[in-house]
């Protein structure tokens, strides 16, 4: 995509368009962040500026988007989302191969696996 007509969005459209979205000011977010206003204002208008690297990654935790989104090299919010999904099936499967050996379970019935990763998803969802 080209700069101009159908311009690419960088850092300081997209910080503008998030915290548009959740109806702050820049003064609120700035509260919230714990980033001076006059950063945020900065921030907003630069087409060339980025916060600090801890900054970032804590805007990206406030808006839930990944930092892709974020300074505009992605239009897929939702990448912090599929990482996160990506860590619970890891760790699922972890723990699915820790009860494997331990209690000696047969994974050759799929009956056996389809009932352990129930009782993972149980477990998870209590805590």
């Amino acid at each position: 995509m080209k700069r101009g007509d159908n311009k690419v969005p960088n850092f300081s459209d997209r910080l503008k368009q998030l915290r548009q979205e959740r109806g702050l000011t820049q003064e609120q977010l700035a509260e919230q962040t714990d980033i001076p206003a006059a950063s945020i204002r900065r921030l907003e208008v630069s087409e060339t500026s980025l916060p600090r690297k801890d900054r970032l990654v804590m805007l990206s935790d406030y808006f839930n988007v990944s930092i892709d989104y974020l300074v505009g090299n992605s239009n897929n919010r939702s990448e912090k989302e599929n990482y996160k999904k990506s860590l619970d099936e890891e760790t699922n499967e972890y723990v699915l191969r820790e009860l494997v050996e331990k209690y000696q379970i047969d994974l050759t019935d799929p009956r056996n696996r389809e009932t352990l990763e129930k009782m993972i998803r149980l477990v998870y969802e209590d805590l």
